[in-house]
């Protein structure tokens, strides 16, 4: 969606939760719609940044489904009441539902009219005897969440305990909002559902796979091996900065030159230097006033660079 085009206003209609059968003691509200109005006015001046946050957590789809409905899913609790604590078996469900999503979604790319996104599913899919470049993981919240956060003193944290695969038998403590990340040289682990339990849209999936795949692929070509071992270094920024680049659903996907480098720097710097939810290591060098030079840097950085920036299987060495 081009920030140039504003959407037509439009007066929203505030939605009442659907009805649902009653609810027992100790069990949450079935799901329902939360209304626009619960959220300040996007045509409030200065308010829009709202529309623009949503894009770049979610996705144009997403932001687009927002304003056109005019409301998100959630579930709706019932003031008083406590939302049943999910076992392990429910979320080793909700990892193979995840799993079954991403297969078809992977299955859908390799007919992608991008090239980037097709060469992104060939990598993770077999074919006859050969066998895929990368593999896959769900990545899903550990259902003893709640209470290994209580154990490590974490309390309101962003952090959360996941498990990635379809048995809840491993840990990894990440943040809540983390929508992807990689694992070992082969493994990407993808996450279909953000931390409110909203599913992400299959744009926003797709993006999502293709820029994680492009970390894997620097890895292995040991393009920038200075991520690995300093998450405040020049290479961390340019491998960053490279897998931002190669998304297909960011609100900067199809802008070009100076004017794309610089959103995708204030995404992970941010534009102030207390704005949360940017690269911590990042934004700490980059607010910086005794030391400016590594602002310098990422200010004039403005094209990524690295082997197969299209994720072709046939440059793949």
């Amino acid at each position: 969606m081009s920030p140039s085009r504003q959407q037509p206003k439009k007066k929203v209609p505030s939605v009442r939760p659907k009805e649902g059968p009653p609810v027992k003691p100790g069990q949450a509200e079935p799901v329902g719609f939360a209304a626009i109005d619960a959220w300040p006015h996007l045509d409030v001046p200065g308010q829009q940044h709202l529309l623009r946050q949503l894009q770049i957590s979610h996705g144009n789809q997403f932001a687009q489904r927002f304003l056109e409905r005019g409301r998100v899913d959630v579930v709706i609790q019932r003031a008083g009441t406590t939302p049943r604590v999910p076992t392990k078996a429910d979320q080793e469900k909700k990892a193979k539902k995840s799993t079954i999503r991403v297969r078809k979604i992977l299955k859908d790319m390799l007919a992608d009219k991008d090239p980037r996104v097709a060469n992104t599913a060939r990598l993770i899919s077999s074919k006859g005897s050969k066998f895929a470049r990368f593999n896959f993981k769900a990545m899903t919240v550990r259902s003893d969440n709640a209470a290994l956060k209580a154990k490590e003193g974490l309390g309101a944290a962003n952090d959360a305990f996941f498990f990635y695969g379809l048995k809840q038998d491993n840990k990894h403590r990440r943040n809540k909002t983390v929508a992807g990340t990689i694992e070992g040289g082969n493994i990407l682990i993808i996450r279909t559902k953000d931390a409110n339990k909203v599913p992400y849209t299959k744009n926003f999936i797709i993006s999502s796979i293709v820029h994680e795949i492009s970390h894997l692929l620097v890895k292995s070509y040991k393009d920038f091996p200075k991520t690995e071992t300093d998450a405040g270094s020049h290479d961390r920024y340019k491998d960053e900065f490279r897998a931002y680049w190669v998304e297909t659903d960011r609100i900067w996907a199809t802008w070009v030159g100076q004017k794309k480098a610089h959103a995708i720097r204030d995404h992970m710097v941010g534009t102030t230097k207390t704005l949360t939810g940017a690269y911590e290591d990042l934004k700490v060098k980059y607010w910086n006033a005794k030391d400016t030079s590594f602002k310098n840097f990422v200010d004039n950085y403005i094209s990524p660079e690295g082997y197969n920036m299209d994720h072709n299987p046939n440059l793949d060495r």
